[in-house]
């Protein structure tokens, strides 16, 4: 399998999500608190596992699980502009293709929690000192795909949401 970071002298830091909705480490999920790894393939496949599990709350209109979910898609599948340089092109566009709905699906989970007047905790970002409002981390999400995929209409429609 690709080795997504290189070998173990090689440090990078990418800015984890985490979870906003939990008063402390006790009250989150075995999901929530699993490690990130160093294979590719694996790393893309938890990351497609917990945004298909996050669809699932979704439809059920459990918008804060999903959105925890997709959280943690988000953390598995984050790579930095330095690893997204060093990955070969098909790397690249299977990274896109689990990114890609991701970030959309977070935005639309926080799109749809404020439409039903739900509260949405600020997102707090691993080497932050302060939180995020939600609505600048979905604009900061989509710009990000725009970067990967200008003509995106989604993500065009989101941003334009």
């Amino acid at each position: 399998p690709f080795q997504a970071f290189g070998g173990p002298s090689r440090q990078v830091t990418v800015a984890r999500l985490l979870p906003h909705t939990m008063a402390s480490t006790a009250d989150a999920e075995a999901w929530e608190t699993d490690e990130r790894g160093y294979v590719f393939e694996e790393r893309l496949a938890t990351a497609a596992e917990h945004k298909d599990r996050g669809n699932e709350h979704f439809k059920a209109g459990e918008w804060q699980i999903a959105l925890r979910r997709y959280e943690r898609a988000l953390y598995h599948c984050a790579f930095d502009p330095m690893q997204m340089y060093d990955l070969m092109e098909k790397h690249k566009a299977a990274a896109y293709a689990v990114q890609t709905p991701v970030k959309l699906n977070y935005v639309a989970c926080v799109l749809q929690m404020r439409e039903a007047g739900l509260d949405v905790a600020p997102v707090q970002v691993e080497g932050e000192e302060e939180p995020r409002d939600p609505l600048d981390r979905c604009e900061e999400l989509i710009g990000e795909v725009l970067k990967a995929e200008p003509n995106h209409a989604k993500a065009h429609f989101g941003r334009a949401q």
